[in-house]
């Protein structure tokens, strides 16, 4: 985080952008690439899982594998041991997939970002409803950029999904120096960006 902050505070520094426009089409594999984002983010929500499976894999090494291999048992009952297995597996593909569910009833709208020197105005044109919102960056919960995306969380599970491609009034760069001039640096969080990122 301290590079972003450092290579672009001399854009803060210049002189604030008046104004950057973007327009982004919430498709499903936008949706599903922000799921599993947010699903998988941090690393750390992971540990509790993979804790519990290697349990279950020693508990399944030591209780019913070797009756099976010493013949004393059938091989079925290493059915329930695969099983137990599997489940964290399971449950970490299938949680995304049902998340993804949840959230069709915004795929195929789109959200006109633009974004001012203290504000953000969000034209929203959702498949059933149309909305207008005005927000202040001090509202936003966390900001990550990724290669391709800004996620501006505005709580731990709900963001708005701005795409670099999609700007089309300012630059890549513009934004960020915003984002770093109107929230603290410790809210703005990169994923998979060089140091050398360029607009």
């Amino acid at each position: 985080m301290g590079f972003i902050v450092e290579q672009y505070q001399n854009n803060v520094n210049k002189g604030d952008p008046l104004r950057i426009k973007a327009r982004t089409e919430y498709t499903k594999e936008l949706v599903v690439s922000f799921v599993r984002f947010s699903f998988y983010n941090p690393i750390s929500r992971l540990i509790p899982y993979i804790i519990i499976e290697l349990f279950m894999i020693l508990y399944t090494a030591l209780n019913f594998f070797p009756p099976v291999l010493k013949g004393e048992a059938s091989a079925f009952v290493a059915i329930p041991a695969i099983v137990l297995i599997l489940f964290v597996p399971f449950v970490l593909f299938i949680a995304p997939i049902l998340m993804v569910k949840t959230s069709r009833g915004i795929i195929g709208g789109v959200n006109t970002f633009e974004f001012l020197n203290n504000e953000i105005m969000i034209d929203s044109a959702l498949p059933h409803v149309a909305s207008q919102t005005k927000m202040n960056y001090h509202a936003l919960f966390r900001v990550y950029e990724t290669k391709n995306v800004f996620y501006l969380f505005t709580s731990k599970s709900h963001a708005l999904i701005v795409r670099k491609a999609d700007i089309f009034d300012g630059s890549v760069s513009d934004l960020r120096s915003l984002f770093l001039k109107n929230i603290p640096a410790k809210k703005y969080k990169t994923r998979g960006v060089k140091k050398t990122a360029t607009p």
